[in-house]
């Protein structure tokens, strides 16, 4: 989370903290209202992106999200196979939660062999995984199928990682591919180049020059990988130089765009912060004196919710 955002967070959690302290009285419901808009608010704003890993078929999708994961392999018992988006996050215990048409139920009842239950195969829409082993980086990680995904809402997504091949550099089925994303992926978008080791370093020169020629326009940063390194947990250190500069490399690349989903969070949200101000102040009860003229002391609702609309407005 980024300074401008910890900043925000802070300020709305000092709003939400005053009027905790006042006595509403009457007003109650005014508290109520407001209480829940900067609620939904700070939890909006404390949202982790999502960063979408995708590629066509065997474009080294699963290894790249290992290696942003921290982990050996993506958990294989019951999500293996499976022809549904894999959403990893950290977590203090493993769970296995399928989301369906008809809801969402957990899968930690199923040994690690056996198969998902013919029942979830028609309206299984993703499956939801938290593991302790899984490094707590600020971001979760929805690893694909292969492209295209059907009924992949690009509400799902903060952040896109396309995957693709060093030895086939950018097919036109890829650029096709990248050319239907919405504009607010594109603008935060990371090419991971796979499997570079399979490249003489001369031809990985020419080969990253070509991509930077052509799909170039389509990424905010690139990337070449050998996505085959094994995976980094949250405390190793990395066994050579090369899985070193692979793993910091994408690790750097993708901390940049993060950074860039919390810097626009952020404008979000103080945006959000001046239009509560505003019908904040439409409803802030008007304490008047004698002859209708306002005295020199309001009234301590008005003085709170006052204080508050100031602080949000000047965010």
């Amino acid at each position: 989370m980024t300074e401008a955002m910890q900043i925000l967070v802070g300020l709305l959690a000092d709003a939400r903290h005053k009027l905790k302290k006042a006595d509403f009285g009457s007003y109650s419901e005014l508290r109520t209202l407001l209480d829940q808009s900067l609620d939904k608010l700070e939890r909006a704003l404390h949202r982790r992106p999502t960063v979408i890993v995708a590629g066509e078929p065997n474009s080294g999708k699963t290894s790249v999200a290992n290696m942003l994961a921290g982990l050996d392999v993506l958990p294989a018992a019951v999500i293996a196979n499976t022809s549904v988006p894999i959403l990893l996050r950290h977590g203090i215990v493993p769970t296995v939660v399928a989301v369906t048409t008809n809801g969402r139920i957990p899968l930690s009842t199923l040994t690690v062999d056996e198969p998902l239950p013919k029942f979830l195969l028609g309206g299984l829409e993703r499956i939801e995984v938290e593991l302790p082993g899984m490094r707590d980086s600020g971001f979760e990680i929805l690893d694909t199928p292969a492209w295209p995904v059907e009924d992949l809402s690009s509400e799902t997504a903060d952040i896109f990682v396309w995957c693709s091949v060093a030895a086939r550099p950018w097919t036109d089925s890829e650029r096709r591919a990248l050319t239907e994303l919405p504009a607010r992926l594109r603008s935060r978008s990371l090419l991971a180049i796979t499997n570079k080791d399979a490249l003489a370093p001369a031809e990985r020169v020419r080969v990253l020059s070509r991509y930077k020629e052509l799909a170039g326009p389509h990424f905010t940063d690139m990337v070449m990988i050998d996505a085959a390194a094994e995976p980094l947990g949250e405390e190793e250190e990395p066994s050579d130089q090369m899985s070193r500069g692979d793993h910091a490399a994408l690790l750097d690349a993708l901390e940049q765009l993060v950074d860039g989903y919390w810097n626009h969070r952020a404008m979000t949200g103080r945006r959000l912060c001046r239009h509560i101000a505003r019908s904040l102040r439409l409803g802030i009860p008007a304490s008047r004196g004698k002859n209708g003229t306002t005295p020199p002391d309001p009234d301590p609702v008005s003085a709170v919710l006052t204080n508050i609309a100031g602080r949000l407005a000047t965010v």
